[in-house]
């Protein structure tokens, strides 16, 4: 199988996150046996080595001439740079011919015109399309335009709102970094798909003798940035304009070309001197450089004030056992991992700085109290286990047969006599994924407004699977309740929850598409709202609560077409993978 991948910048030296993520999707789906091409149209860096790649489309002097009359911006109007030149699209359109692509994935949304147009003079082309979304466009671009005229401003937004409306509206599947941002392209009624991010393991450290000399003299925390806007912007909103509460023998390192817009006149109108005297900037570093970084640096610091997605350098900072300054926008998509050792949230000022204070004038020993789950969770950051669903889950968009092969070893094997399974909440501990606090037997709470259940099957049985979810809101009186039910595949229904119908039967059917090529798919529970118990009655409970399932019922046929009071097969190995609590110990990376 072929996949052709779109983007706005070059994959082989990756180092900003978006060029991380979409190298780690050709790696892992190349290890799977897929053959990957990424086409570019990218504006080089500075110095910049140029590349005899024919799948390289460099933006010349000339349309950055055309770009500087328009106000306009390397990644909204990229696809022009094409579009523009009969003789760039007609190439580009022998490439693809050529290369024969049964996916088409467009990481983020910038260069579906080039499709668009690509598919209008190839109408019989087959290839489906995938919006590999990173962020909800549309609501980012407003905070990252700087100072332009207000019809330029216009121009890019309303040339935004449509490029992604269009893709949108005629993928085949959204492909997205997290379930907040999905729910905003829930509208378009698409197939979704969480690929969440992750991180490779650190390599060996290099100049590990040179940086601890250079460093000795300084207690320091590590801030890892590109030029992005809105990372400057989160560092000055976070940290201050005045840093002389920085001791002279702190600092702050500063990695990437965030260095800089920190850097830039005018970018401190008072204090510079004072402010750059405390960051120790180390410009670009190679993945060695950062492993030694990181290796020597007391703590990673994450001031993110806004933006959509998800953070890879906080999966980063998690997966190396660092201790963690972060905002919750920082994050966000990473809410299970909160509580974990080393982890302090600060969304002002005075709370973000006295966390970074303290992390400042810790002895910097290495973290423990890990407990086995957590570490679990740290482990499963990886790219390979981030993506290991994602080459089964193309197969079977393009109807690839490999995709469906079975049986596997393991998972719910549907059969005359065992066509429904009922779990009382005791049993359903391997079920929840992230999103929930402590098992509890009577019925686990959900702690994030996200909250996951995790279902595997042995074999997919010829039809659809049928989930009946029993569940119980926590709704105080006089207050309301908006629940959102979504699978892979996408929305599938919406409840309005008060506290006259706090217990609700949830039913949810289940195709092909929703698993992943090992059998495993994910129901996830959206909720507007969580409440602490203590505040609206008596009882002593202080945690933020939504929900918990009492029952869950699983069938081949709806629940009202089987005896929802047997109790099914005692032997429940039989029936349903134990998923998370019992699987085999996966190998330390």
């Amino acid at each position: 199988m072929k996949i052709l991948t779109f983007s706005t910048y070059r994959i082989d030296a990756p180092r900003h996150g978006g060029q991380v993520r979409l190298s780690a999707i050709h790696t892992v789906l190349r290890s799977k046996g897929w053959t990957t091409q990424n086409l570019a149209v990218y504006a080089p860096s500075p110095g910049e080595a140029s590349e005899n790649d024919e799948w390289l489309f460099s933006l010349d002097g000339k349309f950055h001439e055309y770009l500087h009359s328009q106000q306009g911006r390397t990644d909204v109007d990229a696809a022009d740079y094409i579009l523009r030149n009969p003789d760039l699209f007609d190439d580009a359109v022998a490439k693809i011919d050529e290369f024969e692509p049964d996916v088409f994935w467009l990481e983020q949304p910038w260069l579906w015109p080039l499709v668009a147009e690509y598919k209008q003079v190839r109408p019989s082309c087959r290839a489906k399309i995938v919006y590999g979304s990173q962020n909800v466009e549309a609501a980012l671009i407003r905070n990252v335009l700087g100072p332009i005229t207000r019809e330029a401003a216009e121009r890019i937004i309303s040339k935004t709102e449509k490029i992604e409306n269009d893709i949108c509206l005629n993928a085949d599947v959204i492909v997205g970094v997290s379930m907040a941002d999905l729910s905003s392209f829930r509208r378009f009624g698409k197939p979704i798909q969480l690929v969440e991010n992750g991180v490779w393991p650190r390599v060996v450290p290099s100049g590990v003798e040179y940086w601890r000399k250079e460093l000795k003299q300084f207690s320091t925390v590590l801030f890892v940035g590109s030029a992005h806007p809105p990372n400057a912007a989160g560092f000055q909103e976070l940290l201050g304009d005045n840093l002389s509460y920085l001791a002279p023998n702190e600092r702050i390192i500063v990695l990437g070309s965030v260095t800089s817009l920190l850097e830039k006149p005018g970018y401190y109108p008072a204090n510079r001197g004072l402010n750059l005297s405390r960051l120790l900037p180390v410009g670009m570093q190679d993945a060695s450089g950062l492993s030694t970084l990181i290796e020597l640096a007391k703590g990673v610091i994450l001031p993110i004030s806004e933006g959509g997605g998800t953070n890879l350098k906080t999966a980063e900072a998690l997966y190396n056992r660092k201790r963690i300054v972060a905002t919750s926008t920082a994050m966000r998509g990473f809410e299970d991992f909160i509580d974990f050792p080393g982890v302090s949230i600060g969304d002002t000022k005075d709370d973000f700085v006295a966390n970074m204070k303290r992390v400042l004038a810790d002895n910097g020993a290495p973290l423990t109290g890990y407990t086995d789950r957590q570490t679990d969770l740290l482990d499963s950051l990886i790219w390979t286990s981030r993506l290991e669903g994602l080459p089964g889950f193309l197969g079977r968009l393009t109807g690839d047969a490999r995709a469906n092969q079975g049986p596997s070893s393991r998972g719910f094997t549907p059969t005359k006599d065992a066509e429904f399974t009922v779990l009382s909440p005791g049993r359903l501990r391997p079920f929840l994924g992230q999103g929930w606090h402590d098992f509890e037997r009577q019925g686990t709470w959900s702690k994030e407004k996200i909250a996951i259940l995790k279902i595997e099957m042995r074999t997919l049985p010829p039809g659809p699977v049928f989930v009946s979810a029993f569940v119980e809101f926590y709704v105080p009186s006089s207050k309301k309740v908006q629940l959102e039910i979504y699978t892979p595949t996408g929305h599938k229904s919406s409840h309005t929850v008060s506290r006259s119908n706090r217990k609700q039967v949830i039913n949810i059917t289940l195709s092909d598409l929703d698993f992943d090529d090992e059998g495993l798919t994910e129901i996830y529970f959206e909720s507007d709202a969580l409440f602490h118990p203590n505040e609206h009655s008596r009882s002593q409970d202080i945690r933020r609560i939504g929900f918990r399932v009492n029952k869950l019922h699983i069938g081949l046929s709806p629940m009202a077409q089987s005896s929802a009071g047997s109790r099914g097969p005692r032997r429940l190995s039989e029936l349903l993978w134990r998923t998370v609590s019992t699987r085999s110990p996966q190998p330390r990376r």
